[in-house]
Order: C-alpha cells, then structure tokens, then sequence
C-alpha cells in the first residue's frame, strides 16, 4: 500500500479550523479512493518560547496545536521548529533571498522530519507550497529515496527573470517527479514561461453542506431579503472596499451585504462614508467555523468575491454547492470550470462598474434558482476531492492523468 506524507505550512486543528481546510479533505480522499493508498498530513509548524506569546499574541496559535491528532478523520503530525512566521518569510523575505528563507525552515526542521518520515514508512512526498518547502522535500526525497511532487497554489508571483523565479525552477522543483496547480492560467504559467513540463492541473475538491444546512431556516432578520454574501480575509487583493462601493451603486431595496469577519478600520470607514444618511445594508459577522460558513452559503441569494487574484477560489466552489450563484473576476483560477451567465459572473478584475451591473442584474432579473442548481450540478461533477485524489496519486506514481467528463 502506497503512504503519503502530505507536507505543508499550513493545517486546521479545533482552535483554528480555517486554516488550510482542504488538507483533511484531500487527505481523506487519497484513503478512500480505492487505489491502495493513504494519506497522512505532516504540519511544519513554527514554534517559539512560551513568553514571547505575551508579546507575540499569534504565537500562541503555534504552539497550542497539538504534537500528533486526528482532526475531521484525517491524521496530522506537527514538526516544530524556530524560524520566522511563515507568510514574513514567503511573502516578505523570498521574493529577493529565496534561498535564505527556505533555509530558515529547513535548518531547524529537516532532521526531524526526515526521522518522522522514517517511523511512519511513507512511500511518496507532496509538497504543499514549492518555494517553502520545494527544497527540504527534493533532499529528503533523495536521502529516503522517494517519489516527490507539488502542490502549487501560488505561482503566478514566479516570473522566470526574477532572483525568486529562477531559483524555483533550476532549484526548489529539480527532481520533482510532478507539480500540480489547481488554474488553468497558472498551468499555462508554469509550463510556458517557467519551462516545468512536469506541472498537470488538478481540480480541487468542494466539501458539501451537511442535511442540516437545508433545513436549517434563515435568520428572521433577513427574511423578505436578498442576501450578498462575501467570504475572504482581508486582503487587498479580495477588494472588499471595491465591493462595498458597488454594491451601495446598485441600490436594489430589499438586498443586503454580508461580509464574515470584523473588518479593519479603513473597510468599516468605506461602509460608513456609502450610507449617505440611510440605515446601514452591509453586516459585518464575527469569523465562524467552517460549518458556520456552509451555513451562510446555503442562506445567501448570491456569493460575491471579486478579488484581482485567486490562484483557484475554494469560497467560490464551496457557494456553488450550497446552491448559491457567484461573482467572480477573470483573475481566478475557478474560471476555466464557471460558465458567464450559467453559475455566475466572470467580470474584469479591478472593474468597479462591471461589478455594479454584474449585481444588479443578479438582484433583479436573473433566475438565481436555476444558476444555484446548474452550480451544484457542476461541482459534484467535476470539482470533487475524488478527481483531485485521483489525479494526486496517478501523478506521484508517474501514471497518465485520469480523465474525468
């Protein structure tokens, strides 16, 4: 039987169960589907002294998860090491000194893994995020002598003439017998500007509302009401500010934005300034566990999202199956699988008057039943964490790419 070490950054456990949703999934798949395989999920986790967690709040986070546990059915192993916040080291430190940030990882983290691995008889190495982790994962491969691959989410930010770039493909993916990306745009990326044969597109799967969620009645203050539901963190990029401007153009009575999580200041200040006097339509939630955020999918008329950069769009997907049609822009990766007008709307990114006619057509004259039907049609098609297991394994096993109708 085939064991995979799933190897990532970033995992869920009971205190932060929005982190990294998908690897319970993915790795529940493997184990179920039918192809002699399982899947364990190995967390290289940061770790610092217990009395930096009065100074570095979120510090606690890391070292609260625990060493081994089972979480949603799937197996995760934490690997602690001390090294910077992964996303400083990814986002801040790589793109000028890749080499020093993986190093940083792997300097406190390598030995121990390896010996983790070894206890555990793992036949093949996933990697999740290839220039973090690319390098660690291309030794061990060869010290335990293992097929290795890769998870790629984010490598639009890779361009072949920068420091970063160069070193991904001449480096951090050397020996790697696949790279997966989960957009068609990043697969044309990948293998035409980066030169990575190896890389195959894999579609990610979408965990289902659960029974209760369809049953589960609407709150009484949005009944008679059309619901705008927005799910990202705040980001730039997620154009939240965009959103909330747009939304107020479109004026329809009796619609209302939700957006979960407490926003910062500048978000809540564009809010205020959109009034002009009126009582306020947009509803800022409190973060919610993942369940909470299926039950939102299922309540809301409409998803709206309209972020300049998704490498694929869980949020999206997750809507479609909740039978919610989606607002989406034409820089994610979701939208080689979402037809304009069928699921959703595909807008120009960064185009606020697009987004204004995009939502009022859908408050107002669009069927939004028979969309939320032919999205959920669509995903339990096509983006199930089946495909996306089946297509993991033929490719860490060198086997041709599954196809799926």
């Amino acid at each position: 039987m085939d064991k995979v070490a799933l190897i990532t950054l970033s995992a869920p456990y009971e205190k932060r169960p929005l982190s990294a949703v998908y690897t319970p999934h993915q790795a529940n798949a493997i184990g179920a589907s039918g192809k002699n395989a399982t899947c364990e999920i190995f967390v290289v986790s940061m770790s610092t002294p217990r009395w930096l967690e009065k100074l570095i709040p979120k510090a606690r986070a890391f070292n609260e998860r625990p060493d081994n546990y089972v979480y949603q059915g799937a197996t995760f192993h934490t690997v602690r090491g001390y090294f910077p916040h992964p996303v400083a080291l990814r986002w801040r430190l790589s793109p000028r000194f890749p080499r020093f940030a993986s190093r940083l990882i792997t300097w406190s983290i390598e030995m121990k893994l390896e010996r983790r691995l070894r206890e555990e008889g793992v036949t093949h190495l996933l990697i999740h995020d290839g220039i973090m982790l690319g390098p660690m994962g291309r030794r061990l491969a060869r010290k335990l002598n293992l097929p290795w691959g890769i998870i790629e989410h984010d490598p639009i930010d890779l361009a072949p003439d920068t420091v970063q770039g160069r070193y991904y493909t001449r480096y951090a993916t050397n020996g790697a017998r696949v790279i997966f990306t989960v957009g068609a745009p990043w697969l044309s990326h990948m293998t035409g500007a980066l030169g990575l044969k190896q890389t195959r597109l894999v579609s990610n799967g979408t965990p289902l509302p659960a029974p209760h969620h369809w049953t589960t009645p609407r709150p009484d203050k949005w009944k008679g009401k059309k619901i705008v539901l927005c799910v990202g963190g705040y980001l730039e990029r997620k154009a939240h500010t965009m959103l909330i401007r747009a939304f107020h153009r479109a004026n329809v009575p009796d619609s209302h934005l939700v957006i979960v999580g407490q926003p910062p200041d500048h978000v809540r200040r564009v809010a205020e300034q959109t009034r002009a006097g009126e009582p306020s339509r947009v509803e800022f939630l409190d973060h919610m566990s993942h369940d909470g955020v299926m039950q939102h999918m299922v309540w809301a008329d409409l998803f709206a999202l309209p972020s300049w950069w998704e490498s694929f769009g869980l949020v999206y997907a997750e809507a479609m199956a909740g039978e919610t049609p989606v607002i989406m822009t034409t820089d994610c990766g979701m939208t080689h699988y979402i037809k304009h007008g069928v699921h959703g709307w595909i807008i120009p990114h960064h185009d606020e008057d697009a987004l204004v006619n995009a939502l009022t057509e859908a408050l107002t004259t669009a069927d939004l039943k028979a969309m939320g039907k032919a999205g959920r049609e669509m995903v339990e098609r096509r983006l199930t964490w089946r495909n996306n297991a089946l297509q993991i394994l033929a490719g860490l096993r060198g086997e041709p790419e599954p196809k799926f109708e």
